[in-house]
C-alpha cells in the first residue's frame, strides 16, 4: 500500500526497497525456520524431573 504523508506531501511505498522479488518468500522461510530450530533445542533439553536438584534448593 502506497501511503502518501498530508504534510510533507512525501509518498511511503514499502516495496520501493526490495528489490529481490523473493524477497517474501525467503522473509517467510527464516520466520518459520526460527521456532522449528527452537522446538528441535527445547526437544533435546532434558525434562526437569530427570535433573538433579541442588541440596540448597528448597523444595
Amino acid at each position: 500500500m502506497i501511503a502518501t504523508d498530508k504534510a510533507f506531501g512525501i509518498e511511503y511505498d514499502p516495496n520501493e526497497f526490495i528489490d529481490d522479488p523473493r524477497y517474501i518468500v525467503n522473509l517467510v522461510k527464516r520466520m518459520v525456520r526460527v521456532p522449528i530450530e527452537t522446538m528441535e533445542i527445547v526437544d533435546g533439553l532434558p525434562a526437569l524431573d530427570d535433573m538433579e536438584q541442588p541440596a540448597e534448593w528448597l523444595i
